[in-house]
Order: C-alpha cells, then sequence, then structure tokens
C-alpha cells in the first residue's frame, strides 16, 4: 500500500522497544557444547523467519513506491489534471518514496494542476448528511480539521464493508475510490512511526521529559485525545485517529472563503511531496478551487514542498520526521518547571487541581532573588520599609508571571536555521552565525531580575500598569537590571542543557552511529537542536554581558549581585496568598 513516508525511511523507523533503546551489551556463548535438534530446528526456522522479514523490508520500498507511480499516472491521466511528464515516485534512502523529476524544471513551470473534483474539502464534509446529523447532536462545535477527518473516517469504512458504496456519487471517480482505500496510510502504518501514538514511557526515555519535543507530542497527544472523547460514540478509535493523522500531516489549507468552500482540502500527489527548507515549489489556490503547483526555481531531482516556518520539534509532534539537516528552526525553551500551551488550536481546558499545580510551579522561579543583599520575606516586609517595598514587587511579580504562564513567546526561544547553506553532515552551530525570536523571553528573565528600584523607582507601578498586556515588554535599561537579566538567561539555558544528562559532542557521535531515519536517530537530532539552541542563547549572554559590562561587576554591589544558591522555599509560601 503505498504511503507517503513523511522523510522516514519505511521499515527502519518504527516504534523502538526498550531492546533497541538500550545500550548494546557482550554476548557471549559456549562453543563446545552440541545443538539439542529441537534447537536446531528452532534456530532453522528463526533464520527462515529472520529471512523473510529481510526480503519484505528489502522489497517493500520498490513496491510501495511503484505503487506510487501507478497512483501518480492515474491522476496524472485525467484529462483535466497537469503534470510534468517526467515525475516519478522513487525509493528514498531517507523519506521511504520521494517523487522527483530527472528534467531540468525552470522557474514559473507548473509542475502540477490538480482540478477541485479529485480534492476532498472540508466543504464536502459539511454537505454530507451523516456530518450534518452529529454536527447537529453536539454541543460543542467541531473545527474543520475535526470534521474532515470524521468524514475520511466515515468513507473509508464504508467502502471497506459494502461495495455497493462504490457507485455513490462521492466516490465514483476512480482517483478518489483509490486515494481513500490505497493512499491514505492506515493507523497501523501511523503507529510504526508517528510520535503521538507512542506511549509516555517511550517519549520519555527517547525525548527526555524536560525537553521541549516531548512537550510539543504531549500537546498533540492531548489535543486528538479531547477531539475523540467527543466523537466515541460516533467513530472507531483507530479509525478516526488513521483519519485524523491524515488531515494533520496532509491537508492544505485555503486561500477561498471558509464559509464558501472550507479552509481544508485533501490534495492528490501535492499531499506527498517531501519538506525542504528552503522548497524549490510552491501552491496557490485558483478561484474554481484547483490547486496548481509552480517552481520556485531552477531544480532537478526531488520535488520539495514546505510544510511552513516550523522548527524540528513542532515538525516532528505534527508529521513524524526530522531532515536532520539543521535547514529548519529549531526551539528551546525556559519554562524550567512548568509546561506552556505550546499548539495553537489546542484549547485547554485546566482544572483547579492542576491550576494550583501551577501556581506552586511558578514560585520557583522567584527563588533567587537577584539585585538584593538578603532574600526577600514577608516576615522581613513587616518590619521594614525597603523589604515592604521589595515584597511588594515580588507579589505583582508572581502575578505577571501567572498571567503568561501559558504564553509560548514569552517562554520559548526559536533560533534560525543552523544550515542555511545546506551543507552535509551533522548540523554544526555558530553562535555569531545564528538569530534568535526571543524578545518576549529576555522580557521574562528582565521581570525574574527586577528589584523595586529599578525603572527609577518605578517598577512596581510598570508591572500594575502592565499586568494585562500581553504584548508588552520590559524595556533594556542597559544598567545593573540588564546585567542581572543577562545573567538570568544564561543560568536557565545552563539549567536546561543540564537536565538532557548528556552533551551536544555525545550526541553528534551517537548520531553517526545511528542508522538514518530512525526514531532514535530523530530523537537524537531533536535532543542535539534544542541542547544547540540552548548552548547558542547562554554565548549570546555571555558575549553582551562582557561587551557591555566587562568582566569584573558581578558582586561589586547589590545592584550586580547573582545568588549562587535559591533562597529557601518556605520564603515563597505567603506569595501562593497573591489574588490575580
Amino acid at each position: 500500500m503505498p504511503v507517503k513516508s513523511r522523510k522516514r525511511r519505511d521499515g527502519l523507523a518504527k516504534s523502538p522497544d526498550k531492546g533497541q533503546i538500550a545500550a548494546k551489551t557482550e554476548q557471549r556463548s559456549n562453543g563446545h557444547n552440541m545443538l539439542h535438534p529441537m534447537t536446531m530446528e528452532a534456530s532453522a526456522i528463526l533464520f527462515l523467519a529472520m529471512l523473510t522479514a529481510w526480503l519484505y523490508n528489502y522489497m517493500r520500498p520498490d513496491l510501495i513506491h511503484k505503487q506510487q507511480q501507478s497512483f501518480i499516472d492515474l491522476v496524472c491521466g485525467q484529462p483535466d489534471t497537469s503534470c510534468l511528464g517526467s515525475m516519478r515516485a522513487v525509493e528514498s534512502l531517507t523519506s521511504g518514496t520521494s517523487i522527483e523529476t530527472k528534467q531540468p524544471v525552470r522557474k514559473g513551470t507548473i509542475v502540477l494542476q490538480i482540478p477541485r473534483r479529485l480534492q476532498i474539502w472540508e466543504e464536502d464534509a459539511r454537505q454530507d448528511d451523516y456530518i450534518k446529523h452529529i454536527i447537529a447532536s453536539m454541543e460543542d462545535s467541531l473545527d474543520g480539521a475535526t470534521i474532515l477527518a470524521l468524514y475520511i473516517a466515515h468513507w473509508q469504512k464504508r467502502l471497506r464493508e459494502n461495495s455497493s458504496f462504490y457507485e455513490s456519487s462521492f466516490v465514483e471517480h476512480p482517483v478518489l475510490l483509490h486515494y481513500l482505500l490505497h493512499q491514505l496510510p492506515t493507523y497501523e502504518h501511523f503507529d510504526s512511526y508517528h510520535p503521538i501514538l507512542w506511549d509516555d514511557n517511550m517519549l520519555a526515555e527517547l525525548l527526555r521529559r524536560s525537553s521541549l519535543s516531548y512537550a510539543y507530542v504531549k500537546d498533540m497527544q492531548r489535543q486528538l485525545h479531547d477531539e475523540y472523547s467527543k466523537l466515541v460514540d460516533h467513530v472507531d478509535r483507530n479509525d478516526y485517529y488513521a483519519a485524523r493523522l491524515s488531515v494533520l500531516t496532509r491537508a492544505f489549507g485555503t486561500s477561498l472563503s471558509r464559509k464558501a468552500n472550507g479552509s481544508y482540502a485533501m490534495v492528490p500527489i501535492l499531499d506527498s511531496f517531501n519538506h525542504q527548507s528552503p522548497p524549490n515549489v510552491g501552491f496557490t489556490t485558483q478561484a474554481n478551487g484547483d490547486f496548481v503547483v509552480t517552481a520556485l526555481v531552477n531544480f532537478r531531482g526531488e520535488i520539495h514542498d514546505s510544510y511552513g516556518k516550523r522548527s524540528d520539534q513542532n515538525l516532528f509532534a505534527r508529521y513524524g520526521f526530522v531532515n536532520g539537516d539543521g535547514t529548519d528552526l529549531t526551539q528551546a525553551g525556559i519554562n524550567l518547571w512548568h509546561p506552556v500551551q505550546l499548539q495553537d488550536s489546542t484549547q485547554m481546558t485546566i482544572s483547579a487541581s492542576v491550576q494550583e499545580q501551577y501556581r506552586l510551579a511558578i514560585l520557583r522561579y522567584l527563588q533567587y532573588d537577584d539585585g538584593y543583599s538578603e532574600c526577600v520575606t514577608q516576615t522581613d516586609a513587616e518590619q521594614d520599609s525597603y523589604m515592604h517595598n521589595a515584597w511588594r514587587l515580588k507579589q505583582l511579580k508572581y502575578q505577571f508571571l501567572l498571567q503568561r504562564a501559558h504564553s509560548p513567546k514569552h517562554w520559548i526561544v526559536t533560533m534560525s536555521p543552523r544550515n542555511k547553506e545546506r551543507q552535509h553532515g551533522i548540523p554544526a552551530l555558530d553562535p555569531s552565525q545564528v538569530q534568535f525570536n526571543a524578545t518576549a523571553v529576555f522580557s521574562t528573565c528582565r521581570v525574574l531580575s527586577l528589584t523595586h528600584e529599578d525603572y527609577e523607582g518605578d517598577a512596581t507601578s510598570l508591572l500594575e500598569h502592565y499586568m494585562l498586556d500581553m504584548d508588552y515588554v520590559l524595556p533594556d535599561t542597559r544598567n545593573a537590571l540588564e546585567f542581572r537579566t543577562l545573567f538570568c538567561m544564561s543560568r536557565m539555558a545552563s539549567t536546561g542543557m543540564e537536565r538532557f544528562a548528556t552533551t551536544i559532542e555525545l550526541e553528534k557521535q551517537l548520531i553517526r552511529e545511528l542508522e538514518p531515519g530512525t526514531a532514535q536517530w530523530m530523537a537524537a537530532h531533536l535532543r542535539l537542536g534544542e541542547m544547540q539552541t540552548l548552548q547558542a542563547l547562554k554565548h549570546v549572554s555571555f558575549s553582551k554581558l562582557r561587551s557591555s559590562f566587562g568582566e569584573n561587576l558581578l558582586g561589586s554591589s547589590p545592584a550586580y549581585s547573582m545568588r549562587n544558591e535559591p533562597c529557601p522555599k518556605d520564603y515563597l509560601k505567603p506569595l501562593l496568598d497573591t489574588k490575580g
């Protein structure tokens, strides 16, 4: 069955078991013992099974790309479809199957045009009587991706179970029939590689619980779980998950009005192009609903689409792959003690107990009291006016952080591609050549480092005034506050790196030893990218410290003091009574 591997070598990037993850152990055998005949028979059976599996894995990619080619020929043979004559499905070492052209393609050439009648749109789903019935029975509204997935799962089941439906108006065309039954991946295929279907132990062992990659996958898992919990009476779980993952990994947004034509579309062939940054083709949606793919540059070889400006962590959670070449963005977080909401489409419902856990977690960011000679406590605040002002600011800092606890931009750093020139090999890091989208993250560290004397004594009123303004960024003061902010950022980045319990060099060595495209290989690349992002953040912070403040300011006055150890946790408990 031809399915798109999404940068995954078919038969290799399957979900690993614990034996695959564990370190290799030395195997010992005694060559002097004679084998029992039944042992020899069992060994022969085992050998034949291994040989059969090897032949299957060896031949399966060839079978898949040949069936993919048959589908391309079927689609491109339609009178209102336009395809490059040299477009072919081929086996790929890193992606299982890719689509390429052996002839040179000039910029501006139409590579592919798929008519509206050969696509499946959200609008098609909304006009289906069965889907209308489900929507009408729901207390909560369903988003477009969920509706389209329900529609696909519904028709796939009907087509599998009753051939009389083959003559329906929806599937009367052989392209759509073949697409639904043979092109879209099955649940079993997704289960063999997609991290959304991994259990928590596997995710934690491969990605580390503290990593952003782990958080992205858990967010996606929660999203699909919450969706299906509303649909449990209407669709089988595995059927829905297979269809929903097909929509997640393959659907395109249209540029037409949602009310008129929907906003999600399944587009055959186009949804089989692999991702690369930068791409060599781009698509547009015509007024009649046709998708037209055009060459963005002169090229020959594999046809590359772009799945958007996403980080490796986001690509892995959504599509189940990592290119491993450093041409995409990378991300890392300074949210050491709490998770943030990473997926824009996820509507998080936070219970009272979980909200209380967040309140406790946010306290931990306020343990250091940098810039003060003594830890700031409520007891001292009741006896001293200076400490009273310091404690009042600390209460506001706590409220300020709670307001932004779920906001990614205040905790997550996005770094530019490490390998813009697309050089071969493991992505290397040159901190002087990368750029960060970290303005709001530095503002978070500025809040953590704030004293009531900063901003000419207006720090408290600033937080009060901008408490609910999620776009407000505390400005760079270029004085002791900025000194503490940069040290704070370095401290957070260092702690984040330590949580991986490995080093960048060890991860590089591991990548060299692993088979490209496997789950372990992708996980190693994710860990490497996240650690390199934190390393670059630390480097940038220290470089700015040296260039702006020199080498010897640390500890020269309370304003330039940074604690090596946090203040006692008990000092923070009264903050839980802070209303906000």
